[in-house]
């Protein structure tokens, strides 16, 4: 798969499909007879420790569902509901600035989360076979709200992986690692791509929560317990884990 390069947001790109949001979306949608619909159900679940990115989740995918996505009425709901959500460090600040600006945050750095992640994770079910658009509207969305570029790629890395176990893929890794190394991410979002396939748990190597979530689904059998593998996780990186996993289970 070849992905033309990615702009920054102000589109500086002329090639890339991240050039504009509202002209490339109109109209583009992906049925697949529910099971697209009944992965972010679960993502959406009510469950214990979970911190307020679901409740901005389920602002996505309550608007979703047309023809054309309404992309302003996503950004009133998230400024409207986030003064009051618990939310990481990293998105409360990307969504005050959005709310104080009206503009996206300024890029900064930052801790590892995948709070964007979850935020953009309903986009699945509506382009889980379109990976361009969703490429693309996974980065905007996480864009507008988390300021560390990392955790911007993270979320699409976790988004394609998840589209690529629904189109029944069973190795989606290097997929999604030339897809961001195409687009120009971080480049240790890669380095921790690569390892994936080699790295052993009986090494003792320490990895991040986006590295140890797609370990998982890497050598983990499907139906895995996952909360055991993950134990030390945070429950929302148990939750993506469970619904990555169901991604993954094709129906018999």
């Amino acid at each position: 798969m070849e992905f033309p390069r990615t702009p920054a947001f102000e589109y500086r790109s002329r090639a890339g499909y991240l050039y504009r949001w509202p002209a490339y979306f109109d109209g583009v949608q992906s049925p697949d007879g529910g099971r697209a619909e009944a992965l972010i159900d679960r993502l959406l679940a009510p469950g214990p420790g979970l911190g307020g990115e679901l409740d901005l989740a389920r602002i996505v995918a309550a608007r979703i569902g047309s023809p054309k996505i309404d992309l302003a009425s996503i950004v009133a709901a998230w400024v409207a509901a986030f003064p009051r959500l618990d939310l990481a460090p990293s998105l409360r600040a990307g969504l005050g600035e959005l709310a104080a600006t009206g503009r996206p945050p300024a890029e900064a750095d930052g801790a590892e989360d995948l709070g964007a992640a979850a935020v953009v994770l309903p986009l699945v079910a509506r382009y889980w076979n379109n990976d361009r658009a969703l490429v693309s509207a996974a980065f905007h969305l996480s864009r507008l709200i988390d300021p560390v570029p990392s955790n911007q790629w993270r979320a699409v890395g976790v988004s394609l992986v998840t589209a690529y176990f629904l189109q029944g893929q069973t190795d989606p890794v290097p997929e999604v690692a030339a897809a961001l190394r195409a687009n120009d991410a971080p480049e240790g979002l890669g380095r921790a791509l690569a390892r994936i396939p080699v790295w052993h748990r009986s090494e003792g190597h320490g990895s991040g929560d986006f590295e140890g979530l797609l370990w998982c689904l890497f050598h983990e059998k499907p139906g895995a317990q996952f909360p055991v593998t993950l134990r030390d996780r945070a429950p929302l990186v148990q939750r993506l884990a469970r619904v990555m996993d169901f991604a993954r289970i094709r129906e018999r």
